[in-house]
């Protein structure tokens, strides 16, 4: 699942992967971490940067001859990310 919020310098994303866990009737949740989830956001906004708040990571921009740019992450099983776009 995602999440969008415009912010004063630019938009948060909220990145949602649900799979991967199992809660049994009984006990502690399991978790398959082979379930990531790969996403691709596309928009014809102007993309200086992509920031991933939990990790601190900078996330990959690519840019097509059109104006298109193209942000590319994998979210790990069970986990939220949430990107910052400027």
């Amino acid at each position: 699942g995602y999440s969008v919020n415009k912010t004063k310098d630019g938009w948060l994303v909220v990145l949602t992967n649900n799979e991967g866990v199992y809660k049994p009737q009984h006990g502690m949740s399991v978790t398959d971490y082979r379930a990531t989830s790969a996403v691709a956001i596309q928009t014809a906004l102007p993309v200086k940067s992509v920031g991933e708040w939990e990790t601190g990571e900078t996330v990959a921009i690519t840019k097509d001859g059109s104006g298109i740019s193209t942000i590319s992450y994998t979210v790990p099983a069970g986990a939220i990310r949430i990107l910052e776009i400027k």
